[in-house]
């Protein structure tokens, strides 16, 4: 039987919830400042017995309920927008590939409505974090493409070793792209623990010849105009607020049939 990412994750959560009830087991965190950033932020909890801060370590018993982000911003985009503004901008021989998540749901819905399929996409589906590395093998193998990585701030987070080994081998083909809402949004919308972090300015640090940001319409449509026509390895940050529809739907097909329809689209062998 197989679940969706998003009932294994309210199911985990609920169990967890239990388990930690029967054990009255006590956690420790250690990212001092995100975690408190979280209980201030809470919406709804069941129960949040004991608040404990020393200098190490800030322990915390029974926490469970909705978290959302502690500061949300109001841009001008949102995600969706944004997905759709990059899938216009895009020759028919370019080639996305799409972190988990929303972002490739996003991606495969508006692909569909753009240009009737999804063929040019690759949905890195429960790779989280991995869809930069897949984009820069592919870009590296196939200097012939032009490779859009369509990354979450999230996701780019938790492998973010990435950043440093695509700024040291570079190739001429590949834009690396963050979507940041400063959110895990898929997975009920708490804080990264990087909320204000340039993820642009790590990026050129890293040695990515262009590094471009973008929060408006307009400064999106300029952005990609300038990576389009880019030799190099070019990074762009795009900020979104936190929003997506209630009716966005899923994937169609398994991970293994988006796979071998990428592989035939691009005449992989």
């Amino acid at each position: 039987m197989q679940f969706t990412e998003e009932i294994k994750h309210i199911s985990y959560g609920k169990l967890g919830i239990q388990l930690d009830f029967i054990c009255k087991k006590t956690y420790s965190l250690t990212y001092l400042t995100g975690i408190f950033h979280c209980v201030k932020s809470i919406d709804t909890y069941t129960s949040f017995r004991r608040i404990k801060k020393s200098r190490q370590t800030t322990q915390c018993c029974s926490l469970s309920g909705s978290i959302r982000a502690q500061k949300a911003v109001n841009y001008e985009l949102v995600r969706e927008q944004a997905i759709a503004g990059i899938i216009r901008s895009l020759d028919p021989n370019d080639v996305i590939i799409s972190t988990t998540g929303k972002i490739s749901r996003e991606v495969y819905e508006q692909s569909d409505i753009i240009n009737g399929n999804h063929k040019q996409a690759f949905l890195t589906v429960g790779g989280m974090g991995h869809a930069s590395m897949i984009a820069y093998g592919y870009a590296s193998s196939r200097p012939d493409k032009k490779v859009y990585c369509i990354d979450g701030d999230g996701a780019e987070l938790m492998h973010m070793g990435a950043l440093s080994f695509i700024g040291s081998h570079k190739t001429d083909n590949l834009v690396h792209i963050c979507i940041n809402n400063a959110a895990h949004e898929s997975v009920g919308g708490m804080p990264t623990g990087a909320a204000g972090m340039s993820y642009a300015g790590i990026a050129k640090a890293c040695g990515y010849d262009l590094v471009l940001t973008a929060s408006t319409e307009k400064e999106l449509e300029e952005a990609l105009a300038k990576v389009h026509g880019f030799n190099g390895t070019a990074y762009l940050e795009i900020f979104v607020s936190m929003q997506s529809r209630a009716d966005l739907g899923r994937p169609k097909e398994s991970a293994r049939q988006n796979r071998i329809n990428f592989m035939e689209y691009q005449e992989v062998r």
